[in-house]
């Protein structure tokens, strides 16, 4: 190992546009990250993808059926960790006894953990002012071509009506 930094050291420190750069401690094991508030490349380790629908546009969902996909990102070849947040409101006389979100490479919710959140209520549950909101663990897809996620909501209710608004982020971890 002594002799791999001695030899960077060397190249480094004789190729005219890096000499008197300071360059982070070489650590087996690790490596060094940015010290900016800089984003990663497209393509590179840390690359970050957000799509967010607000919660002043709300996406108008019906109750049972497949799920209803409202919000979406496109990633290229690569492992990623997939987050989401679904948030849900309903008027006064909406009554709830089931919420699930999930994120998916089709159009249907997907059953598989961590890619899924399901929410019951033990009896019908009148909403109330506000939002309830959903938050996932990351969820990994490995994935050979670019390919859309889907994020989905889905939700059993009566009386009245039911929208979903969210966020979904991914990060290249490889």
């Amino acid at each position: 190992m002594k002799i791999l930094k001695t030899l960077l050291a060397l190249v480094l420190l004789s190729t005219p546009a890096l000499a008197g750069m300071n360059y982070p401690p070489i650590v087996a094991g690790q490596i060094p990250g940015t010290t900016t508030n800089n984003n990663a490349a497209s393509g590179k380790i840390g690359e970050y993808v957000i799509n967010t629908i607000a919660s002043s546009s709300p996406v108008p969902i019906t109750t049972g059926g497949t799920g209803t996909v409202f919000n979406s990102i496109n990633l290229t070849p690569g492992d990623w960790d997939v987050s989401f947040q679904s948030c849900y409101i309903g008027d006064t006389t909406t009554s709830l006894t089931r919420l699930v979100s999930s994120v998916s490479t089709t159009t249907t919710i997907d059953n598989t953990l961590p890619r899924r959140i399901d929410m019951a209520y033990p009896a019908s549950l009148p909403f109330v002012n506000g939002a309830i909101c959903l938050q996932s663990l990351p969820a990994r897809f490995s994935l050979g071509t670019t390919t859309t996620i889907n994020q989905l909501g889905y939700a059993d209710f009566t009386i009245s009506t039911l929208s979903v608004y969210g966020i979904i982020t991914a990060r290249r971890v490889r």
